[in-house]
């Protein structure tokens, strides 16, 4: 090889390293936040749900047997649609945020958390720790729900379909099949 052929493949491969060490570096994957966590729970250790659309005073609640079956908290204490019920517990066990809006807001009525469209309340087996998790307005473009802990300040953006399955469980219960 001569002297020039091996020059130019020199400034190739370094324009190549370069290129890559440069675009890994600005790729959004790598400097990218990750979605932050509203809550965790194991789902094992959630004992009870309730939802309560307040604005239509309407509420629901199910419990979690020993054996570990869910049932409706009521005088009938039937057991859910199985179909139906699949993913609840992983769904209220802690939604991903699309983002954290503040650690500290001044004005929780402008989201909608004053008078909540939807309060969801958790019980956490053997600790007594009960969770209450305010779901306010929708975003302006309405692809997301503000949601806080009750008793803390941060506020999160939640996809708004999170919020919608469970709406529908009181709107439309997953009562056993007949």
């Amino acid at each position: 090889m001569n002297l020039k052929t091996t020059v130019v493949l020199a400034a190739i491969l370094i324009l190549l390293a370069a290129y890559f060490f440069f675009y890994r570096m600005d790729s959004p994957g790598e400097h990218a936040e990750e979605s932050p966590d509203v809550w965790s729970l194991e789902e094992e250790f959630i004992e009870r749900i309730e939802i309560r659309l307040a604005r239509q005073d309407k509420k629901i609640s199910f419990f979690r047997s020993p054996e570990g079956d869910w049932y409706f908290d009521d005088l009938q204490k039937l057991p859910v649609d199985v179909k139906r019920w699949g993913g609840v517990v992983l769904l209220v066990s802690g939604p991903q945020s699309k983002r954290r809006i503040s650690s500290k807001v001044e004005d929780n009525a402008q989201y909608g958390l004053i008078d909540p469209r939807m309060v969801i309340i958790l019980d956490v087996r053997n600790s007594g720790r009960r969770l209450e998790v305010l779901v306010g307005d929708r975003t302006p473009n309405g692809g997301h729900d503000y949601v806080k802990l009750k008793g803390h300040e941060a506020i999160y953006l939640v996809d708004r379909s999170w919020a919608t399955v469970l709406e529908r469980l009181v709107t439309d219960p997953p009562l056993p099949s007949s």
